[in-house]
């Protein structure tokens, strides 16, 4: 599951309320990711960041954050490609 569009102008709280991201009570992210079988798999709401004022600190370090998480995830990801090359 990972959020879109249309969740955007209710501010992603319905479906933060019904269904949370993994791990979202600790970190409030909008990201995460997941093997199954031999694929990584990455979700992402990028769209999330662009409901905070546009330029913004809180904006820039919420992308920048989500930016060296999948930074990191693709390349822990590549470290296992010989067993998981998708």
């Amino acid at each position: 599951m990972t959020p879109g569009y249309y969740e955007s102008p209710q501010n992603y709280s319905y479906l933060n309320f019904r269904l949370q991201m993994p791990f979202y009570d600790h970190s409030k992210n909008q990201y995460y990711s997941f093997n199954q079988g031999k694929i990584h798999f990455i979700a992402i709401n990028y769209l999330f960041y662009k409901t905070e004022q546009e330029g913004s600190d809180k904006q820039k370090d919420n992308a920048n954050r989500m930016y060296q998480w999948v930074k990191n995830d693709l390349a822990t990801a590549n470290a296992t490609r010989d067993y998981r090359p998708w």
